[in-house]
């Protein structure tokens, strides 16, 4: 599922550059460079949890690690998304509620994926080398 939602998100954002150079719909309406950057970042980022994703269906030794990685950059832009939210004037309870359920499906998987580190990392599987 981590793997489909990353790459639709990925390939979204690559059709709205390739058509939008300068972005469509722009957060930051006052620096078009500065709305590209945090697009460019968002593309980066859903990339990543593409790549991770796909290389732990692969099952690649360094998967694991690289999936931590990504869940972990997720869990620190959620909760400081959240912390934002919460703090500014135009608070709206939909976008927290959307966080903390991305949340409670991140902290989970996050537990779930160092769990399984050390014996991922270690076992032979049968037919990869």
């Amino acid at each position: 599922l981590y793997m489909i939602v990353a790459g639709l998100i990925s390939l979204r954002l690559l059709y709205y550059y390739v058509m939008y150079p300068w972005g469509y719909g722009i957060r930051y309406r006052h620096s078009n460079i500065l709305g590209l950057l945090a697009e460019s970042w968002i593309f980066i980022f859903f990339t990543l949890r593409f790549l991770a994703s796909l290389l732990l269906w692969l099952e690649k030794k360094w998967a694991v690690r690289l999936a931590v990685i990504s869940v972990v950059l997720s869990i620190l832009l959620s909760g400081y998304f959240f912390i934002k939210e919460v703090l500014s004037e135009e608070f709206q309870s939909t976008s927290v509620i959307v966080l903390i359920c991305w949340l409670a499906i991140e902290v989970p998987y996050l537990i779930l994926l160092l769990k399984i580190t050390r014996p991922w990392e270690t076992t032979v599987v049968p037919g990869k080398k």
